[in-house]
């Protein structure tokens, strides 16, 4: 058991790999990453075969890993690869930062989060107390110490709606804290600003807010207004409001203007790059798109 729980925090940092910034103009888009083994994410043509529910850039960008109706899968050259049993059903999924693992949750009831590696051995779990209601899976984050996650839940009480609201791991004891109130607007899709503020998606009449929230006092602020977050860049956020890809919240800098048929299903941490899934004649795909970096301060 001490293993077990001790896991997060005494992995070995097998680090996927380096960004470098080299030298480039404001608003340039070319990233350099050296990826130390590391596969290439997509092909020659910056696509992937298939689509995915949900998506997410380990802290480096070099790695992605997609969760769909087949489980959770690396994308390597283009291909996805799935790491998970046929049978298991996955709710969510994060990288462990600072390493190659992967914690995953099973729905629609989840009472651990299982660790494994990307070529799918399981490395460890961290049991949960109590069991967490999931359903179809509504975001996990883990903070960059490893120390805590950020789940979205779906509990489902009888004769009422859904309740879709956040709650904090604590990946030491595996104890489970609410972070806003069941029964409340609708919170998902959680992602680490830093290790003490996360971004999330608030949902409450029909309209939705990017928001951002301490977690050791509770404060809160409104990032954008009739907008979902879909991740992190250099502690600023990012969302998607209409069909721009923004960063920031005092004055946001647009990165990208999603087409007809695409959406953002993650961002790289480091900068530079979306992956979208897009609508072909033939079914989806993952593409990657290149952006230009946030600029401090907005």
């Amino acid at each position: 058991m001490k293993r077990a729980l001790g896991l997060l925090t005494l992995l070995a940092l097998v680090v996927g790999g380096l960004i470098l910034w080299v030298g480039r103009p404001s608003g340039e888009t070319r990233v350099e990453r050296t990826t130390r083994g590391a596969p290439e994410v997509f092909d020659a043509s910056g696509a992937a075969q298939g689509g995915a529910a949900r998506a997410a850039f380990n802290t480096t960008g070099t790695r992605l890993l997609t969760l769909g109706s087949e489980g959770v899968g690396v994308v390597e050259e283009g291909k996805v690869r799935i790491i998970t049993p046929p049978q298991a059903s996955i709710a969510a999924a994060a990288w462990v930062s600072g390493t190659t693992d992967v914690a995953v949750i099973q729905s629609p009831v989840a009472d651990r989060i299982a660790l494994i590696n990307a070529d799918g051995n399981e490395t460890g779990f961290v049991p949960l107390q109590p069991t967490v209601e999931v359903g179809a899976g509504q975001g996990l984050a883990i903070d960059s110490a490893r120390r805590r996650a950020v789940l979205g839940v779906e509990r489902r009480p009888a004769l009422e709606s859904a309740q879709r609201y956040l709650v904090s791991i604590d990946l030491s004891s595996g104890v489970v804290t609410d972070l806003s109130e069941p029964g409340g607007p609708d919170e998902f899709d959680p992602y680490f600003l830093d290790d003490g503020n996360v971004l999330f998606t608030r949902v409450s009449d029909g309209t939705s807010e990017a928001v951002r929230r301490d977690l050791a006092s509770g404060a809160e602020d409104v990032v954008a207004q009739n907008a979902r977050a879909v991740g992190v860049v250099g502690r600023i956020p990012v969302f998607v409001s209409g069909r721009a890809v923004a960063a920031g919240s005092r004055d946001p800098q647009v990165l990208y203007r999603l087409a007809d048929g695409e959406s953002v299903v993650a961002v790289d941490p480091s900068g530079g790059r979306l992956a979208l899934v897009e609508s072909t004649p033939t079914g989806s795909r993952l593409r990657g798109a290149e952006i230009p970096r946030p600029e401090p301060g907005v």
